[in-house]
């Protein structure tokens, strides 16, 4: 054969790559010279793209760390549960009072001695540095900030978180008008005040049969305190007990509130206790003013035969034990009342509290 010319039966590798690209192009032509044939091809296209996003769905639903309870979901936005993973708290409401235009904000938050337990606050606005109400949740078995919705945690009814909170409800016991070791079964007790209804709920788990009853004026905190702390309506009617722990704007003393420092109003509650009843008040001075906080609590001590006033280790508020009863022999009985306040930090499950009062 001459050279240069090349056999018919014969084909370099590049001649043969040529020919199966041809004959793929012919076979494509075919396929969509039939309409059938193009229709198939395009659903088959179109089915493994939908197959290929599902695996890629239930593959990131799978390894997501959110679980969102679907019976309370639409409490608030999906989006605020979703990114408290990467904060420390999270905000379950807010609301205002249409009678005072007072703002109230309900918030979960870590702890701040104790990352490991979560919080439920409530904030006034414009006192966002403390909170109006403090409750400890339970976290279901195995949950825990980053993988659970907290809006369904529990309340813990039985654990108190501020000195002030522990010092009222600690006093009625440390003046006999209720009793540590009875039920209270019959026993009235009166709340001025309800916030977030940590003091009523704690004396209602520990005494269940005890009869209470508080009043709230801002009827957005009393739904605040129904709805995210736990509190229950009770319409029974009281009076062994009153705690007066209802607050304004006062510059200087806010707590109690000058409405309820109106001598007709503290006799009108001193009139409302048993012989053996006590009144209860939380006490806040603004500034560091004694003068003031004497003269707010003055209306109290001359109404009251006897008052005890109780400073607390950490915090500024004083708490007043008014009873109707006097205190024949201060000295003896100061002494008793030391020695009786610890023995009931313990009684009551709160041992952490037990060094935490100063009496006078």
């Amino acid at each position: 054969m001459p050279q240069g010319l090349i056999s018919d039966d014969s084909a370099t590798p590049y001649a043969i790559l040529m020919r199966r690209q041809n004959d793929a192009g012919r076979c494509m032509n075919r396929c969509f010279q039939n309409p059938t044939r193009a229709r198939i091809f395009v659903y088959f296209i179109i089915i493994g793209i939908f197959v290929y996003l599902a695996i890629f769905i239930y593959t990131m639903m799978l390894t997501s760390t959110i679980l969102i309870d679907d019976t309370v979901v639409t409490m608030v936005p999906k989006h605020v549960v979703q990114q408290r993973s990467d904060f420390d708290s999270t905000i379950l409401e807010r609301v205002c009072s249409k009678m005072t235009s007072r703002c109230y904000t309900v918030k979960d938050m870590r702890a701040k001695t104790d990352p490991d337990f979560i919080e439920r606050h409530l904030f006034v606005d414009g006192f966002e540095d403390e909170s109006e109400s403090i409750a400890r949740l339970i976290p279901p078995k195995g949950a825990t900030f980053e993988n659970s919705d907290t809006r369904i945690w529990q309340i813990n009814h039985k654990y108190l978180m501020t000195e002030y909170i522990y010092c009222l409800a600690i006093s009625p016991f440390l003046v006999s008008s209720i009793s540590e070791t009875e039920s209270n079964e019959g026993k009235k007790v009166l709340e001025l005040g309800l916030g977030g209804g940590s003091l009523d709920m704690f004396l209602h788990t520990h005494f269940p049969l005890m009869q209470i009853t508080a009043i709230e004026l801002e009827q957005v905190v009393a739904e605040l305190a129904e709805k995210w702390f736990g509190v229950k309506n009770d319409t029974s009617l009281s009076y062994d007990v009153i705690f007066l722990d209802a607050c304004d704007l006062d510059q200087f003393v806010p707590c109690p509130a000058k409405n309820f420092r109106n001598p007709e109003i503290i006799k009108t509650m001193k009139n409302l206790l048993t012989n053996t009843g006590v009144l209860i008040v939380n006490m806040l001075p603004m500034k560091d003013d004694e003068e003031q906080l004497e003269s707010a609590m003055k209306v109290f001590t001359d109404t009251f035969p006897s008052c005890l006033k109780f400073r607390l280790a950490r915090e500024v508020n004083v708490v007043l034990a008014c009873t109707k009863l006097g205190i024949k022999e201060p000295n003896s009985m100061m002494e008793f009342y030391r020695k009786r306040v610890v023995k009931l930090a313990h009684a009551l499950g709160v041992p952490h509290f037990a060094n935490s009062l100063l009496i006078k």
